[in-house]
């Protein structure tokens, strides 16, 4: 089934098979949300005549008869119901909502890089406050607001590292869950983090070095350049003194007697050459 959707995908999507692995991660997050939706939905009707006639139209068109009854009877039973209960006391303890919607940390990050300065690093503490304000600029709970003014309290330093150990978001939730990092989205581990910025300073490096070696071929190219101008000029003010002495030597002599005179024949021959 996963070979068909990828096939699917590649038709009708220009991916990569590097993206593969991210691609299907996302689309396990919208089905399960999906079907969180769809339990939810399911648990809301009441037992009764119609209890029936409400789940057959809450059937989606891709659920065949016998697929939506197992459904619908695991999603009723109560070991589901326990687990459900469980995980909805989890999620009560979440009380730093962000409010990025659908877009992402990734996506953030790429936004305020494009309007930022380069001078000024996309640090993961900045991704997260800005992830987690409203538009008006306001916290999105009072929670996140106890957060952000003990980011604020924290040095500069550490709101400014890319160092996920010592930054201002360890320094104030402590040590994270193992294999988790918060604020840099779906799938991102410490160590999937660490080669990202080691490869993203090896880039930098590479371009620096590419940049300074292209000023110095233009430093070069205008060296160049003006060694000819100069050597042109030296040629031009060496022509332009044996043509005024020539016109010295018309002027002053006599064109008469200066007409008998072998001198000046050889002179006009070698001024007209």
């Amino acid at each position: 089934m996963k070979n068909k959707m990828w096939c699917c995908l590649q038709l009708n999507y220009k991916v990569e098979e590097w993206e593969k692995h991210a691609i299907f991660q996302k689309l396990g997050k919208l089905w399960r949300d999906r079907k969180s939706k769809l339990q939810i939905l399911i648990r809301e009707v009441d037992d009764g005549r119609v209890a029936s006639r409400d789940l057959c139209l809450l059937k989606p068109e891709f659920m065949d008869s016998h697929q939506r009854d197992l459904f619908v009877k695991k999603t009723r039973s109560s070991p589901f119901q326990e687990k459900s209960e469980k995980f909805k006391a989890m999620r009560g303890k979440q009380i730093h909502n962000h409010t990025m919607s659908r877009r992402g940390y990734a996506r953030l990050a790429h936004i305020m890089e494009k309007t930022s300065s380069a001078d000024i690093p996309i640090t993961r503490t900045k991704v997260w406050v800005e992830g987690h304000k409203k538009k008006n600029g306001q916290p999105s709970c009072e929670a996140v607001g106890e957060k952000m003014k003990e980011i604020e309290a924290c040095a500069s330093e550490s709101q400014n590292t890319t160092n996920i150990a010592e930054d201002a978001i360890s320094l104030v939730f402590g040590k994270e869950i193992r294999g988790r990092v918060r604020g840099m989205g779906l799938g991102v581990t410490p160590s999937k983090f660490g080669a990202s910025l080691q490869q993203n300073g090896t880039i930098k490096q590479l371009q620096s070095m590419m940049h300074n070696l292209q000023q110095e071929v233009q430093q070069m190219r205008s060296i160049v350049f003006q060694n000819m101008r100069q050597q042109n000029e030296q040629e031009h003010v060496s022509i332009g003194g044996s043509i005024g002495i020539e016109n010295d030597i018309g002027s002053g002599c006599d064109i008469n007697r200066l007409k008998k005179s072998v001198k000046f024949k050889e002179c006009v021959s070698w001024r007209y050459l």
